[in-house]
């Protein structure tokens, strides 16, 4: 019987594979209700909002705490949020 140390990829030898878990993003929260965006943020920053094609559809200033916008139509967008401490966060959402 082959042995695992002798044959197949050699990261497979050892315990780990080095694999990081990411951790769940607390600083960037949004969720969608009745085509309102809700966002809630511990710093302020810039909102940007694609839709599928890469057209920019919104790009609003935010500040500290929770924010909310208008969403156009029914679809896929991605959220681009920039904070003012430098860190990005980036999430898609469905609006039906």
């Amino acid at each position: 019987m082959p042995n695992r140390t002798t044959v197949g990829a050699s990261f497979f030898n050892g315990q780990f594979t080095a694999i990081k878990s990411i951790p769940e993003n607390t600083n960037f929260k949004s969720f969608v209700t009745n085509k309102k965006l809700i966002i809630n943020t511990i710093t302020s920053g810039w909102l940007s909002i694609y839709d599928t094609l890469g057209k920019n559809i919104l790009q609003q200033n935010l500040t500290e705490k929770t924010s909310s916008c208008n969403l156009p139509n029914k679809g896929i967008y991605i959220l681009s949020f920039v904070g003012t401490n430098g860190n990005h966060y980036s999430e898609k959402i469905i609006v039906d």
